[in-house]
């Protein structure tokens, strides 16, 4: 969990973006926003599944 500007931090941390491109990034985030990241352990790749979702926000019961 995280606010809106070290969001992009994060996110580019996780991806393990070069430290040199990471000015060039910026993923905005909501207040109760959720940003799914996944790990593939068999490529070993990262990806971003979901990135701000609000949807369990506007869930009516």
């Amino acid at each position: 969990m995280t606010h809106g500007y070290a969001h992009t931090f994060v996110i580019t941390a996780w991806l393990q973006l070069p430290i040199d491109a990471v000015g060039f990034a910026s993923f905005a985030t909501s207040p109760g926003a959720i940003t799914h990241l996944q790990h593939d352990g068999y490529w070993r790749n990262r990806s971003v599944v979901a990135l701000a979702n609000t949807d369990h926000l506007h869930t009516k019961v």
